[in-house]
């Protein structure tokens, strides 16, 4: 007994598959709006998210602020009016912020300056208050 050819029902089945594919639309949802800078954005609320860029231009990183201003921006719906102007302040500020950081004039309060890596702050003692001899070390 002879066992029946699967090649031309297969084969069948492979270019029917094949040529039919391009015929298919690709499903594409059209954005709605850009993803966020920071996945977590989205779960805040504009006011949050508003809040958070003012803390960014107090600890003076500017571009930091301005990524989370702008996330309030696309969102004003969500902000009352007194927030709006605290909006266009908070950008105002972090775009000036950010021209002299460039510029160089000021250095952020976080930089350290001659400091180590393990350096040790010494405490003034009760006998030189301005804190110049080192505290004495007891032994254990």
């Amino acid at each position: 007994m002879r066992r029946p050819i699967l090649a031309p029902a297969l084969t069948a089945t492979v270019l029917g598959i094949a040529l039919s594919a391009p015929m298919l639309p690709a499903q594409q949802v059209p954005p709605e709006s850009p993803p966020p800078i920071y996945p977590m954005m989205s779960a805040r609320g504009a006011s949050h998210v508003l809040r958070t860029g003012w803390d960014y231009i107090q600890y003076e990183e500017y571009e930091r602020a301005l990524k989370f201003l702008r996330e309030a921006e696309t969102r004003q719906s969500e902000l009352s009016d007194a927030e709006r102007q605290t909006l266009k302040q908070g950008i105002e500020r972090a775009q000036r912020g950010m021209r002299e950081a460039v510029g160089g004039a000021n250095r952020s309060y976080a930089v350290s300056g001659s400091r180590r890596a393990g350096a040790i702050a010494l405490a003034p003692s009760a006998r030189d208050p301005k804190g110049t001899t080192p505290a004495p070390v007891v032994p254990r």
